[in-house]
């Protein structure tokens, strides 16, 4: 079974016999790297060679690296995880505007649909949630009016109330960005291990970001971590501790919907982004598998 190592402790990290080595001052800890999903690591002092970086990147392992501030500051990702990456490069960069604004359109109709979804397990107006719909439904190919902007300034609005501001430096916004940062970098491991380059977005396009494809297909996942802070609200006022960063790594392992399917969020990445292959072939747009929040009242 796939897990998320956090290493907050280990001085030094090596990697034996296909074990990955966490040694400390009290004890070593061996994990095999066959179990490894992601690796955190959130010590400034940990040492690691290049080698163990190369085996890592090697062997799959989305490797992140925490600044001072406990904030993922550096995503490790293998450069040859695909055996056809050359032509999967030329695919992605040959995609035409139309199918581009086709796909940026349903990301965004999934994102609304699990935006309502949240709002209504928080039991939100009716007049505010036919509000939102009635935007879903006037979402055009690009989203060319921005319905995605306007939508999220309502729902933020009931979800946190009037007085947050999404982009201030609080620790609730400390928190969403926390949250976001983790599927994040999940999302640009499995669009590496596809073969597609992270720099080549669908929507966003900013030059000076290496990850703008994976924040086009983060956006549908954006309102589980909206959901799982906002129903924890109460210890993601105060400052993000570790045991905090443990909780939202986890939502690694939180379910989510595929085609009325259920699967843990890091396969759930991995199917989606297989879908989008599917979808680069076919050009079929039902072959693109969209998440959907899997959580009742």
């Amino acid at each position: 079974m796939f897990r998320t190592v956090y290493v907050s402790q280990g001085q030094q990290l090596n990697i034996k016999n296909n074990w990955l080595i966490i040694k400390d001052d009290s004890k070593n800890s061996a994990i095999p790297l066959d179990d490894i999903q992601a690796l955190i690591i959130d010590n400034l002092q940990t040492m690691i060679s290049s080698y163990t970086l190369c085996m890592l990147a090697k062997n799959g392992i989305n490797t992140i690296l925490c600044n001072d501030k406990h904030l993922p500051a550096c995503n490790i990702l293998s450069l040859n995880n695909h055996y056809k990456s050359s032509s999967v490069l030329k695919d992605q960069i040959s995609l035409s505007k139309n199918i581009k604004d086709i796909l940026w359109q349903n990301i965004i109709d999934a994102k609304i649909s699990n935006q309502i979804k949240v709002l209504q397990l928080n039991n939100v107006d009716d007049f505010i949630l036919s509000k939102l719909k009635q935007l879903k439904l006037t979402l055009l190919p690009g989203d060319t009016t921005n319905r995605e902007a306007v939508c999220s300034r309502i729902f933020f609005y009931q979800l946190y109330g009037k007085n947050f501001k999404r982009f201030n430096y609080d620790n609730l916004n400390i928190a969403l960005n926390y949250g976001y940062s983790i599927i994040r970098t999940a999302i640009a491991r499995s669009l590496t291990v596809h073969g597609y380059n992270c720099a080549l977005g669908i929507h966003h396009k900013n030059q000076f970001n290496s990850f703008n494809l994976a924040d086009d297909f983060i956006e549908p996942f954006r309102p589980l971590v909206d959901l799982y802070i906002h129903k924890n609200q109460k210890i993601f006022l105060e400052k993000l501790t570790k045991k905090h960063r443990l909780l939202l790594i986890n939502l690694l392992n939180h379910t989510v919907l595929l085609k009325n399917k259920q699967f843990k969020l890091y396969i759930a990445i991995d199917k989606y982004i297989n879908s989008f292959t599917a979808y680069i072939n076919s050009q079929n747009i039902d072959n693109f598998l969209l998440p959907k929040i899997d959580y009742e009242k």
